[in-house]
């Protein structure tokens, strides 16, 4: 939809229609990208972020990684992931994995990238 017609006094319904039209799809638009925006920060603030800790995770995300892995309903019963927390408990998160979550932050951010 292209830019929204200038809404003057002589403006037609359709002209309004069309303004309403353009308005919503913007709105929608900005949101996702806000919304994309926020979640991103907050996986890269929890899971990757060493300057600081989080409200949830009073510890390192290294701590919230293995906490995920272990308390998530999603991993629950997923007898690998389980494994991998246990992995990372004793010998601490890989390298690897850190990057895969930074490659998931990226993804996320880019608005090109549909998810």
């Amino acid at each position: 939809m292209s830019e929204p017609v200038r809404i003057t006094k002589s403006a037609t319904a359709n002209d309004l229609s069309e303004c309403l039209g353009w308005l919503g799809e913007e709105i929608q638009k900005r949101a996702t990208a806000q919304t994309r925006e926020e979640v991103a920060d907050a996986l890269r603030d929890t899971f990757l972020d060493r300057s600081h800790t989080t409200v949830k995770y009073t510890d390192t995300p290294d701590d919230a990684i293995v906490d995920s892995l272990r308390l998530s309903k999603e991993t629950k019963g997923r007898l690998r992931l389980q494994g991998l927390a246990d992995r990372f408990d004793n010998d601490g998160v890989t390298e690897d994995f850190r990057l895969g979550i930074a490659f998931a932050v990226a993804m996320i951010r880019d608005s090109e990238f549909e998810l």
